[in-house]
């Protein structure tokens, strides 16, 4: 469960409570402002949310929407929400027993009610996410949740390989490029140490010559 509002390239996040923060949503869970959005595995963002909420369950996150701008987009989030990790019982599947999708598919139909515009279903049996996927009129978007959701989605670090101690079951690696990398910086600092590296291709021509085609450096970044 999470909700990030807004994105800014600022840095330097601010933790406050609930409680203390005047003109928001009144909620039990916690309200961070400008907080950076890298962190969170499951939501990418080019720069800080504004107002990153961590609800203390369902309920709450189902009573901060509602008392959101209409115009403001959320998209919510049920299954495996890592920020609750301890509380789920570690890194497992949700929604397994008759209670359990019972109260999932109750949480998803209330966040839908409430304004989501979208919901990540995250580490859910494939038919669990699928019946919620066909009642919900918003769109679902899957994490190790089955063929039946309306969306995918990947973390890119796993996707392109470039993380390599963690390989979650539901990942599929599309290429491999962190070994690539390391390869890369390996052959580059051989080439450095053996002197191999720049070559007189790689080098200007003596400052006494008159100046030539070669002195034409190609184009840099920026």
């Amino acid at each position: 469960m999470g909700g990030g509002l807004g994105g800014r390239n600022r840095h330097g996040p601010e933790e406050q409570e609930v409680s203390s923060v005047a003109a928001r949503p009144e909620v039990r869970g916690k309200l961070k402002s400008d907080a950076p959005l890298a962190p969170l595995v499951w939501f990418k963002s080019g720069g800080n949310a504004e107002l990153l909420f961590e609800p203390a369950d369902e309920a709450d996150l189902t009573a901060f929407l509602r008392q959101l701008d209409p115009e403001v987009p959320v998209m919510a989030h049920l299954g495996l929400t890592p920020q609750s990790i301890h509380k789920l019982g570690g890194f497992k599947v949700q929604g397994r027993g008759a209670e359990a999708r019972q109260a999932l598919r109750e949480a998803a139909l209330e966040l839908e009610a409430a304004g989501a515009f979208a919901l990540v279903l995250e580490c859910v049996p494939t038919a669990l996410a699928g019946e919620v996927s066909a009642r919900l009129r918003i769109p679902t978007i899957g994490i190790g949740a089955g063929i039946d959701c309306d969306g995918q989605v990947l973390v890119y670090h796993d996707l392109l390989g470039l993380e390599q101690r963690i390989a979650p079951r539901f990942v599929r690696r599309y290429a491999e490029q962190g070994r690539e990398a390391r390869e890369a910086i390996a052959a580059f600092a051989a080439d450095v140490r053996a002197g191999r590296f720049p070559s007189p291709q790689e080098s200007f021509e003596d400052p006494t010559q008159p100046a030539s085609d070669k002195d034409k450096v190609g184009k840099l970044y920026g």
